[in-house]
């Protein structure tokens, strides 16, 4: 009956640390993107957005303060239409 309990333990124990490190993975995956959004819409409102050495300054800072391997942005049709295309690395790529 003890084994029973110690093995029923461990797996809810295990099911309870993965559903803790998806919901933190989640969670930092979503401030992330909202300093992301936060500061595009803050160069869009300011009209810097179309100053491709802006952009790329600010995902350097944002990965840099993240410590993040690699940082995208990704410009909508929307934004094309009114700032212009960008550059290649911020068009969209595949349907994903």
């Amino acid at each position: 009956m003890l084994f029973v309990f110690l093995i029923l333990s461990a797996l809810t124990t295990a099911v309870n640390m993965d559903d803790q490190l998806h919901h933190n993975a989640r969670h930092a995956a979503e401030s992330i993107a909202n300093e992301m959004l936060d500061s595009a819409n803050l160069m869009m409102v300011t009209g810097q957005i179309s100053d491709p050495k802006t952009r790329k300054l600010m995902r350097q800072k944002i990965s840099a303060s993240n410590n993040l391997l690699s940082l995208h942005l990704i410009r909508s049709s929307h934004v094309n239409q009114q700032y212009g295309a960008g550059l290649p690395e911020e068009q969209i790529q595949n349907d994903i």
